[in-house]
């Protein structure tokens, strides 16, 4: 019966070295094949995606407009974003368009279009020709700051940002972004949002609503709705 035992010991024992050694073993392929199946999905999930371009005439109709409000009568010249933003969706810019237009139709529209961010070819009417701006262009001079509180050393990297935003466009005001334009369902009126950047503390959002004169668009009214 010793005997037996101590056989009987002696597996138990051997068993488990053997499943303490596969396990060791077991556990590194395990995690590189995971480590290996899961870089496709990242490289894929980094790159960005290719945007739709818009195509409607209307829509470049109603920003050469705005591009000539920001740029007369002082002549300022402004670079443009080559891609609309998505921020007039956001609830937290204070009062809807829709206060500021006939009906909430052009409204409706311009919050449908501004579900995800759309490329804008240079087709704007506006002379001397507008200088687009695109993603890679801006990242590089507007690298990623850490998120959190905005220290005197992320204020200084934002300003050096600026500075050399300007020497590489000398003579500019700052940079415009348009969203996606809202018209009603005859196209008599046309809402869309703008966004300025000039500077560390000059930043500014607002609604412009349009009303079509004959074969132009003329501005009704401009709306300031937030400030940096």
């Amino acid at each position: 019966m010793v005997v037996f035992a101590r056989e009987t010991y002696r597996c138990r024992l051997m068993n488990r070295r053997l499943t303490a050694i596969f396990l060791c073993f077991s556990l590194p392929l395990h995690f590189v094949e995971q480590k290996t199946n899961a870089q496709p999905q990242t490289v894929q999930q980094d790159k960005p995606a290719e945007l739709a371009t818009v195509q409607d005439p209307d829509e470049y109709a109603v920003w050469s407009v705005l591009v000539l409000k920001y740029t007369e009568p002082n002549h300022h010249t402004y670079i443009i974003r080559d891609r609309t933003t998505t921020e007039s969706r956001s609830r937290a810019f204070g009062p809807h368009a829709y206060e500021y237009l006939s009906s909430e139709e052009a409204y409706s529209d311009l919050q449908a279009k501004n579900k995800e961010q759309y490329r804008l070819e240079n087709k704007l009417s506006v002379t001397p020709p507008c200088v687009f701006t695109s993603r890679e262009k801006e990242e590089s001079l507007f690298p990623a700051l850490p998120t959190g509180r905005v220290d005197e050393q992320t204020i200084k990297k934002m300003q050096n940002s600026w500075d050399q935003f300007y020497r590489e466009y000398p003579g500019v005001s700052g940079m415009l972004t348009f969203s996606r334009v809202g018209f009603n369902s005859d196209k008599s009126e046309a809402v869309v949002y703008v966004r300025y950047d000039g500077g560390v503390m000059a930043h500014s959002g607002s609604y412009v609503v349009l009303t079509r004169q004959r074969e132009s668009w003329e501005i009704k009214t401009q709306k300031v709705i937030w400030l940096s």
